[in-house]
């Protein structure tokens, strides 16, 4: 009586709400079975035979023998393929991580100029790690303040020293006296210099899963704004902003292990040009903020948060409560729709995320229990004023 092959090692199965999710270390992602396939993969798990499982699906599902033979066939092609089932004679790829990127021409060293003697200079604390940042260019300055300025906080001892150096329209950055970005052009240094920033602040944090989305709080809880790039998830939140939410990150969202609760990350919203129409309606001064190149060729503007109304210690944190994924559909009223939990966990996995390392059995866990204390909705965002409205709805 053949079986089939084995679970390939790292991989386990977990039952949530009701349906099938199946994790491969290996690939480092969380697979959801239809009904058949988990009807396939359970009695596998039961150590039924070929044979077996054959006569099973004919029984369960009123398949002819042919027919049923002919499904689990290419049901196990396709798990040795995914790395799901254990197989000698199958070439697995190396999915333990992300690939290099090639090297561009930004990457490669070139001498960098000297120092300036005068510095423009202020400390701003993020993750509670206190930044001290220098830069001589008046102009690349001012743009600096605007997305941090408002994080100020002069009466604490720097830890992290970080500076920025431009000579005939390149730049360097600095962090503790050393490189870390080399010979890019003077357009790209605030896209820059914000991602090493953040780089450095995201390393420390103790995080269960970063999420690409933006958070703001309604009373002692959270809202994520996830989605693809493009969605209006920026957008969105600019508006819940002006409507009165707190805000918490524009970009990625940390998920403390230890207290499941949001870490503050509240650099100015970073909204692309797309948006600048939407968001120029309701801040009269947005159309004229300076704009920035982002290093894959795009134009931002930033917007920092109202004065008292943002989270920027680790003890302001809040449970995300509530996930909505948006969908900027100009064209169509704004409205809302409930989705299952198995449903936003797909989501997140196209929105993009990281759980600081290697996912192993144990995070799935955290996540999935993590998962269950959230509602989760779909969102089409036409009118903004309708979207907020919505959202208001959904959080209170």
């Amino acid at each position: 009586m053949e079986r089939l092959p084995k679970k390939a090692a790292g991989v386990s199965s977990h039952i949530f709400e009701d349906q099938l999710l199946v994790f491969s270390e290996r690939a480092q992602r969380l697979y959801r079975f239809n009904q058949s396939a988990a009807f396939i993969w359970c009695c596998n798990e039961d150590y039924m035979s070929f044979d077996e499982i054959v006569v099973a699906l004919m029984s369960s599902y009123g398949l002819g023998r042919k027919q049923a033979c002919d499904d689990l066939n290419q049901v196990i092609e396709e798990w040795i393929t995914q790395g799901l089932l254990a197989e000698e004679s199958f070439e697995f790829k190396n999915q333990s991580g992300p690939e290099a990127l090639p090297l561009t021409q930004e990457d490669y060293f070139t001498t960098p100029p000297p120092m300036p003697a005068e510095w423009n200079s202020f400390t701003f604390s993020l993750v509670e790690r206190v930044f001290r940042l220098r830069c001589a260019d008046k102009e690349i300055w001012n743009s600096i303040i605007d997305i941090f300025g408002h994080l100020v906080s002069s009466s604490l001892k720097p830890s992290v020293f970080v500076d920025l150096v431009e000579s005939a329209g390149r730049c360097w950055i600095y962090c503790d006296g050393t490189p870390i970005v080399h010979d890019i052009p003077r357009e790209h240094s605030i896209g820059r210099l914000t991602q090493e920033v953040l780089r450095i602040a995201y390393k420390q944090c103790h995080f269960l899963i970063a999420v690409h989305g933006a958070v703001l709080s309604s009373g002692k809880q959270c809202i994520l704004l996830s989605g693809q790039s493009g969605s209006g998830k920026s957008t969105l939140t600019a508006a819940l902003l002006k409507d009165g939410f707190g805000y918490f990150t524009d970009d990625v969202a940390l998920v403390d292990r230890s207290t499941r609760n949001i870490i503050p990350i509240p650099v100015s919203l970073r909204l692309k040009e797309g948006s600048w129409e939407a968001v120029s309606a309701i801040y009269s001064d947005f159309a004229g903020r300076p704009w920035h190149w982002l290093p894959l060729g795009e134009k931002v503007r930033y917007l920092p948060p109202p004065h008292g109304r943002f989270a920027s210690r680790l003890s302001d944190g809040f449970p995300v409560r509530w996930i909505i994924f948006p969908e900027y559909s100009p064209d169509k009223p704004s409205a809302s729709a409930s989705i299952s939990r198995v449903e936003a966990l797909d989501r997140l996995q196209l929105a993009g995320y990281d759980t600081g390392g290697y996912l192993d059995r144990t995070k799935i866990v955290e996540l999935l229990a993590w998962m269950k204390t959230i509602d989760c909705y779909e969102m089409e965002v036409g009118r903004l004023d309708e979207a907020v409205k919505i959202v208001r709805g959904l959080t209170t």
